[in-house]
């Protein structure tokens, strides 16, 4: 039995275009421009560190920190998270409704001066992370960046805080859900800071800290050693949990947003001394709704959605969610279609609108209606043809409701005739017909 060609060529081995470093192509490229891999120690991060840099390969050189201070720092910033988490959870239990009315009656005015109080000098643009990699070179971010503020925190700027659902919409997700749950999303918002080297995390080896899924506030910023631990390394390799630096980074952002957010609840609760906020004079009142993912009309929006999303809780399978995207893609892929129609297709925008007419106003027998809309063009013969094909139809499916008198064909309308439209068509039929 002998193969096909095309079977055989399948089967041959591929060339392999893949760089091989140690191969006799590396002879080709010029050498590492001073590093010596030899003098590397590479059980010792900081001889590769210091390897780097002297070779002047254009990597930062991060701060290496002992495991006694990361976990200090750790701490600290934990039990602060904590704490100004209970005292939003508290504050959005009982004011939550008169906040939501407050924030929406203020002006824009009003909303950027309560913005500007929490947070000075506030980026002013959507996205302000790629705003400052335009601005600098990469020598200046290397140097120390001048907005690490805008990478560390591109959520936070003016042009979508001063929107009337952004802020409440954050202090809802943040008050009402544990930090932990946004620890890999705030993570995931400094990649442009990280990947442009504006944001360096310390290094630390052969520890990692667990943030994800810890809701005491004893394991959520917890520093914990490989040897410590027999599931650490893995926690490590498979980024279930954090690397001590992005994990310092990490709970520094929640620390300062919640802080922020805290003070935009007392500004918009001016009235009320932020003492007598928790006491019980103020009782805990149902959660309100706020309805998302709808632009001004009240329909689905993938634009509103996609805006929404650094302010809403992480995702998880939320099949509401799921129905409202779908709802909003179903929606754009109608709208295109009508306007292909439109522009492009004037025959099928008859043909539709024939045969929404035709099933609406006859029921089954509209499709004698389609078959005659379709097939002519100008309304004079529409009228004809459409005419003799249903007067024709119903004489064949409906025998028993016709009578014939001296040649000329009757209907019974009762039984046939649904509307006074479908009348004037059955008896023109029956005129044409006789």
């Amino acid at each position: 039995m002998f193969l096909p060609l095309w079977k055989l060529a399948i089967m041959q081995s591929r060339t392999n275009h893949r760089f091989d470093p140690f191969g006799p192509e590396a002879a080709n490229f010029p050498d590492s421009g001073g590093l010596n891999l030899d003098d590397i120690d590479f059980k010792d991060p900081l001889s590769f560190f210091k390897a780097l840099n002297d070779g002047k390969s254009g990597l930062p050189m991060p701060d290496l920190m002992e495991p006694a201070q990361v976990r200090q720092l750790c701490k600290k910033r934990s039990s602060g998270i904590m704490a100004s988490h209970d005292r939003l959870r508290a504050i959005l239990s009982r004011h939550e409704p008169t906040i939501h009315k407050r924030w929406t009656k203020k002006t824009k005015h009003q909303r950027l001066q309560i913005l500007q109080d929490g947070w000075p000098n506030m980026a002013t643009t959507h996205r302000p992370d790629f705003y400052a990699f335009r601005r600098e070179s990469e020598a200046q971010r290397d140097a120390g960046t001048r907005f690490r503020d805008s990478f560390m925190w591109p959520y936070v700027n003016q042009e979508d805080l001063l929107r009337p659902k952004s802020l409440l919409l954050m202090l809802k997700s943040r008050g009402r859900h544990q930090p932990c749950d946004f620890a890999a999303a705030d993570g995931e918002a400094m990649y442009l800071g990280r990947v442009t080297k504006a944001i360096v995390p310390i290094f630390l080896n052969c520890y990692v800290v667990t943030l994800n899924g810890m809701t005491l506030p004893g394991d959520y910023g917890k520093l914990v050693a490989w040897e410590d631990h027999e599931d650490a390394f893995e926690w490590m390799h498979t980024r279930k949990q954090f690397l001590p630096g992005e994990a310092l980074d990490i709970l520094e952002a929640q620390d300062r947003l919640l802080r922020f957010l805290i003070h935009c609840c007392e500004q918009v609760l001016h009235d009320i001394p932020a003492a007598e906020l928790l006491s019980n004079k103020y009782p805990v009142q149902p959660e309100p709704t706020l309805k998302l993912g709808l632009d001004s009309n009240g329909f689905d929006s993938l634009a509103v959605i996609a805006e929404e999303a650094p302010y809403r809780p992480p995702g998880g399978l939320d099949f509401g969610r799921i129905e409202s995207l779908l709802a909003a893609r179903s929606s754009a892929a109608e709208d295109q279609y009508v306007r292909s129609l439109l522009r492009h297709l004037p025959r099928a925008l008859r043909m539709a609108s024939a045969n929404w007419f035709s099933f609406t106003v006859f029921g089954h027998f509209g499709k004698t209606l389609v078959t005659s809309l379709t097939s002519c063009w100008s309304t004079r013969s529409i009228g004809r043809r459409c005419s003799r094909i249903l007067t024709a139809n119903l004489i064949r499916s409906c025998p028993g409701s016709i009578s014939v008198f001296s040649g000329n064909v009757s209907l019974a309308t009762s039984c046939l005739a649904r509307t006074s439209s479908s009348k004037s068509f059955l008896s023109c039929g029956a005129r044409q017909k006789s």
